[in-house]
């Protein structure tokens, strides 16, 4: 059980929502005029680089008013003071929210000639730290928040004893949920009235629950409690992005998924995204890789770059660039070593991954616990036979091994660098994990859900988290 803190279980939900709405637009006001006043240091600093006219003092003011008034009426209308998302959702909502806040504002002052006298590469550089700043300011606010209770919604999780566990696990996990389960029951106990006192909202997790028990158990519950938030059971089926419909006559819900590998358009979208941020990330690249590979020559005899075909998308077999990190007679030890030990042989068949490779130099278990073997396959990005985001490229023995649905679905996308796999454990998850973890990602692309798992790599390379 995670109560209120003592500062908030004193005020009732609707005092707790006033203090998150004062706190959260005052933080973002201080954001727009903290963006102006930064870009003023700039100016200052670097007064031959950045060339502004002089400003008057109104000048300052009325771009710093006019962001902030534009940013909180766009948080206001979208419901962003009081709604609350998973955390990368809240994210996205964020800059989207941002985006069109300053786009209202610059116009209105352009057009409205209040800003006459601002130069228009202040107020997008004013726009610029904007969109850095606030959802950094935003998310510390909410944390803050959610730890002092403000942010919170005690719940109940009410299923049966290993869903309703694992649900409140995933509640309590994201701070922007706002949930603080005060308690765990099982469906009996909620049925019979087994009900603790002082919770706000309930969760149920419909897992194995007949429709009829669920149906008569969100009855109950909502005559205690304003929400009921129902955890269908459905697996990995894709509802990245999905939509609702009601047929209150036959008293029937439809629930559309939307496939958007599907279109030609996002196909385009995702192509250009690649094309984009490879390039820059090769031309960055390529001074380290050059130092790579003449370390790799130095410490051990071969090619520097290791090529091998792996399955892409619509079946199609490619050569996938890696740095070499491997013996030049690497088949050969596996081999030896697979036939000697019985436990080996299993971990192989588990993750087809070693944690104690001897096929691996020394050199290239740095390159793989720093993911840097994988650069050169920003060229097979550039290419088109990857993607920066995707499932892990799997050679043919290893996709062989797999079954419907992984199969078809891993055809439907290109391989990528990085995934939804990689971000959640790598070399810890295991085979069937890894498949799961793919095929979702096959079903739910968007591209904010690449920019997310592309933002998410960052701390699990730099925190080397299940490379091996």
């Amino acid at each position: 059980a995670l109560p209120l803190p003592a500062a908030a279980r004193v005020l009732p939900g609707r005092l707790r929502d006033a203090v998150c709405v004062l706190v959260l637009a005052t933080v973002d006001i201080a954001s727009a005029f903290g963006a102006v006043g930064a870009a003023w240091g700039i100016r200052e600093a670097l007064p031959g680089w950045l060339p502004f006219q002089q400003m008057t003092l109104i000048s300052w003011l009325d771009l710093s008013e006019s962001l902030a008034i534009a940013i909180v009426a766009g948080f206001l209308v979208r419901g962003l003071y009081l709604r609350r998302e998973p955390a990368w959702e809240m994210l996205r909502l964020t800059f989207s929210t941002l985006l069109l806040s300053l786009g209202f504002a610059l116009a209105a002052l352009y057009l409205t000639n209040i800003a006459g006298g601002i130069p228009r590469s202040l107020a997008f550089l004013c726009g610029g730290i904007v969109l850095l700043a606030a959802p950094a300011a935003r998310f510390a606010a909410l944390g803050l928040l959610h730890r002092l209770g403000f942010w919170s919604r005690t719940v109940i999780v009410v299923g049966s004893p290993d869903a309703a566990r694992d649900v409140a696990d995933d509640l309590e996990a994201d701070f922007c949920l706002g949930y603080r389960v005060a308690s765990v029951l099982t469906t009996e106990q909620a049925v019979n009235g087994l009900l603790p006192e002082g919770f706000e909202e309930a969760v149920v997790a419909s897992h194995g629950l007949d429709a009829a028990v669920a149906a008569r158990l969100v009855s109950d519950l909502h005559r205690r409690v304003r929400a009921v938030t129902l955890v269908p059971d459905f697996g990995s089926m894709p509802f990245g992005r999905s939509s609702t419909r009601f047929l209150f006559d036959r008293q029937r819900i439809l629930l559309t998924t939307a496939n958007l590998l599907r279109d030609p358009a996002n196909l385009l979208v995702k192509r250009l995204f690649d094309l984009a941020a490879a390039g820059v990330l090769a031309a960055l690249a390529l001074p380290f890789g050059a130092l790579v590979t003449l370390a790799i020559r130095l410490t051990s005899p071969g090619p520097a770059i290791f090529a091998q075909p792996r399955i892409g998308r619509h079946g199609v077999t490619f050569r996938c660039l890696k740095f070499r990190t491997m013996y030049r007679d690497a088949e050969d030890r596996l081999e030896a070593l697979l036939s000697a030990d019985p436990d080996v042989r299993a971990e192989w068949e588990r993750f087809h991954k070693l944690r104690d490779d001897p096929r691996v130099t020394p050199l290239g278990r740095l390159l793989r616990a720093t993911s840097l073997d994988e650069l050169p396959q920003l060229l097979n990005v550039l290419a088109g036979s990857m993607s920066l985001v995707g499932p892990r490229p799997l050679p043919d023995y290893h996709y062989e091994k797999f079954e419907e649905p992984f199969r078809s679905d891993y055809l439907e996308v290109k391989p990528g660098i990085t995934g939804l796999w990689q971000v959640s454990g790598r070399s810890e998850a295991d085979v069937a994990r890894m498949a799961a973890l793919n095929s979702w990602y096959a079903r739910n692309w968007s591209l904010w859900l690449d920019l997310t798992l592309l933002a998410r790599t960052i701390p699990v390379v730099l925190g080397r988290r299940g490379a091996w």
